[in-house]
């Protein structure tokens, strides 16, 4: 067993591994790829804030927030962001000037003269806008959508100022002017959502990939720890009825060869106590001889049901008289135990069973018989048929000195016994017999206060249910 569970444990790893790398693999596919798309709409952002701050006539910026008159000149303002704005598949554009005023915005979001507090993460953006270079801000997510904008300064002078800028300064002749005196405002672009659709399909199919890799693995998983469950209880049971097999068969031979003996000893202490009273001499310690054979042919013979594997020979059988009939067998016994006898037998003469009525006896006989054993200073047994289930419940109380609970569950193996000079076969038997008749047999109990037995059986109509 413990080999099949370390199989199952180092299957099982294996399987993880796998699933973790895999789920793995998916991961790190996502987050470069992520980062490429991410670089690469950048880069186009800020192309494309570049172009769009040099459409922006840097001189008149001033010019539309102190003069309604001069915003005039915005509708062709406007009418060439728009352009830009849907050739560039942009979801917005903002003008503002070099103090953060909104001149213009596309979407109509923020009011002319409206001044805008940045975020966090674009306010380094901006600065570097306004400090003469184009930069793209970071990725954010606000709620479902996906947000990434551009700066680009807007210079006074020519549409190609920035690179003016970039060779003086590459050419050493800004050192006391910097390329933030020439700036004018800024423009700042945002993507539309659109870019961000193959980012959301790596991220969904990561999600859904890794939801079924995982839902396999746990599947396999559980798979796995079943079968080895049932592999486990499989070989438990071939390797316990392969053992009760090989006892029995070797009871079964034990038994044949000392029945005989015991018949002829038992014979022979009989005539020889016969002569020795004859001749007026005490038989008492040969009296024992018969009395101790007996004893030990009942053990032979439950070794011998132990070992027996004959079919049932089934029959409508009246509960009520098969117990009658194994109840008074036992009256001398119930007389000497100063045991108490209960039952309902006379309002149950319907109830009917189908059932091999000598092993059902023999059910029966074990478990009155035990329940006697169990109350050596007397009580009350109480047999109940309960006539109105299906299945057939036939219980069996006693106030006897219990049974652990622990114990409780060793009580039907074979050769388990509580008593000296008990064989443990008992209850194996009448639970196999039990279990053959397809009904279950259960058990109560409380030490100190008793044990109740109850046998499961299917019923068989009687002739009023079948009118």
């Amino acid at each position: 067993m413990n080999s099949i569970r370390r199989q199952v444990v180092l299957l099982s790893s294996l399987a993880g591994l796998v699933a973790l790398l895999f789920v793995g693999g998916l991961w790190t596919l996502y987050v470069r790829s992520s980062a490429v798309l991410e670089d690469e709409l950048g880069a186009r952002l800020r192309t494309v804030a570049r172009a769009t701050a040099a459409t922006v006539p840097a001189d008149s910026l001033g010019a539309w927030l102190e003069s309604s008159t001069a915003r005039v000149e915005v509708a062709g303002l406007h009418r060439r962001l728009r352009a830009l704005q849907r050739e560039n598949d942009l979801s917005r554009v903002v003008v503002f000037a070099a103090t953060r005023e909104v001149i213009y915005d596309s979407a109509s979001l923020l009011e002319t003269g409206e001044t805008l507090l940045f975020l966090p993460e674009e306010s380094e953006a901006v600065a570097n806008a306004l400090g003469g270079m184009a930069t793209v801000a970071p990725l954010r997510r606000e709620g479902e959508v996906w947000l990434k904008a551009a700066y680009a300064p807007v210079f006074f002078g020519s549409t190609d100022f920035q690179a003016t800028l970039e060779t003086l300064k590459a050419e050493g002749m800004l050192d006391d002017v910097g390329a933030a005196d020439f700036v004018a405002g800024f423009v700042g672009v945002f993507a539309h959502p659109s870019f961000f659709s193959q980012l959301q399909i790596l991220r969904r199919s990561l999600v859904v990939v890794g939801t079924v890799v995982l839902s396999l693995f746990l599947a396999l998983v559980t798979g796995m720890t079943v079968y080895a469950r049932r592999l486990e209880r499989a070989r438990a049971a071939l390797l316990r009825s392969e053992t009760l097999s090989s006892m029995g068969r070797m009871a079964a031979g034990i038994a044949h060869e000392i029945r005989n003996p015991l018949g002829i000893i038992k014979n022979s202490a009989q005539l020889l106590g016969e002569e020795l009273r004859d001749a007026g001499i005490d038989t008492e310690v040969v009296d024992v001889i018969p009395t101790e054979i007996d004893r030990l042919n009942e053990t032979l013979t439950a070794y011998l049901e132990f070992a027996k594997e004959a079919p049932l020979r089934l029959e409508s059988v009246e509960v009520a008289r098969l117990l009658r009939r194994t109840v008074k067998m036992l009256e001398a016994e119930l007389r000497r135990a100063s045991v108490r006898l209960e039952h309902n037998l006379d309002s149950v003469d319907e109830v009917r069973l189908s059932a091999d009525p000598r092993r059902l006896h023999q059910v029966f006989l074990n478990l009155l018989i035990n329940a006697i054993q169990s109350m050596p200073e007397g009580g009350r047994l109480r047999l109940v048929v309960e006539a109105g289930s299906n299945p057939c419940q036939i219980r069996v109380e006693d106030e006897g000195f219990g049974i652990e609970e622990s114990r409780l569950r060793e009580i039907f193996e074979p050769f388990h016994t509580t008593r000296e000079k008990g064989s443990g076969l008992g209850l194996f038997i009448v639970k196999r017999i039990v279990d053959e008749h397809g009904g279950k047999l259960t058990v109560e109990s409380k030490v100190g206060e008793g044990t109740a037995f109850t046998v499961h059986l299917p019923r068989h109509p009687s002739p009023s249910e079948t009118r």
